[in-house]
């Protein structure tokens, strides 16, 4: 994996857990697997488009997105490995 992009990724991740809660993180909505019907598809693009509105970075999407979910999606999060640059994109094709 990319030196820079773990950089940034990290960079990104830590300054969305330090700072405090700002309006546009309480207008992200939890995401869980196990008790959602509309399925992830639905999540990704609904939260896409949050994200395009407010313009997120991919890094600050799926910082964002990784504190929004819960249960075996949130467990699906924290054991994938991104392969390219384009994190927000892998993302929403590999979830």
């Amino acid at each position: 994996m990319d030196v820079e992009l773990v950089k940034g990724l990290l960079e990104t991740i830590q300054n969305v857990m330090v700072s405090n809660m700002r309006h546009d993180d309480s207008a992200v909505s939890i995401f869980d697997l196990d008790k959602n019907n509309d399925g992830a598809a639905a999540w990704c693009e609904s939260f896409d488009k949050l994200g395009d509105e407010l313009k997120w970075s991919s890094f600050e999407k799926v910082a964002k997105a990784g504190k929004a979910l819960r249960s075996s999606a949130l467990s699906w999060f924290d054991t994938w490995e991104p392969e390219t640059g384009r994190l927000w994109e892998e993302f929403k094709k590999r979830y």
